[in-house]
């Protein structure tokens, strides 16, 4: 790890390692939901695909800019993430387990070069809420509240401190990342499938 990581490097533990920890002795009190969330931590990322699906399906009976945008919404979450995995190399924060060793953790302790912060996890949920809110308010709402279990899961599972997760949706990093989304889709504006969407008798 270098000293430039080192200064950069936020301390979970000494931020909310309680709060961390008051999570884990859930995780331990309910050793029967154990296996269920670790299994939806991964396959919960599905849902954020469907629900980009279903905006670009409905997108589909409306105007080009709006087909535009639904294009671009997994282009702005997949740029969203390699961003996230960057900023994870230079900040290089270790995982709670080695921050917190004592604590109860679900998932094994993961390589020390696999870094915490910021999670992927939430990254990929809060940049869909992003993207959604541009193209149907009412999916980028359902979107944020599976985004928020999503990072709970997190938590619970022992793979983040709660500021690990916590950072996208409150960082504004999503902004920046729209126009570029955009742009890498605009060329879809001129794909005749996408006049030909928004009149299915065409």
């Amino acid at each position: 790890m270098t000293n430039s990581a080192v200064h950069l490097a936020f301390d979970g533990s000494g931020i909310d390692g309680s709060l961390f920890t008051a999570v884990t002795d859930f995780a331990r009190g309910t050793r029967w939901l154990n296996t269920p969330i670790d299994l939806w931590t991964n396959a919960g990322l599905g849902v954020f695909a469907v629900l980009m699906v279903i905006g670009w399906w409905n997108a589909r009976r409306r105007d080009n800019s709006t087909m535009t945008l639904a294009m671009a919404a997994p282009v702005a979450v997949g740029f969203a993430f390699a961003v996230a995995e960057v900023a994870k190399k230079l900040v290089a924060e270790a995982r709670p387990c080695y921050g917190l060793p004592h604590d109860y953790f679900v998932d094994a302790c993961p390589a020390p070069s696999d870094y915490a912060f910021p999670s992927g996890h939430s990254t990929t949920a809060f940049a869909t809420v992003a993207a959604l809110w541009a193209l149907d308010r009412r999916l980028s709402v359902i979107a944020a509240a599976f985004a928020v279990f999503e990072g709970f899961t997190r938590v619970y599972l022992g793979d983040h401190y709660p500021t690990t997760w916590s950072a996208p949706p409150s960082s504004p990093s999503p902004s920046p990342i729209w126009p570029a989304g955009s742009w890498a889709a605009s060329p879809f504006r001129w794909w005749p499938g996408c006049a030909r969407a928004r009149c299915p008798r065409c």
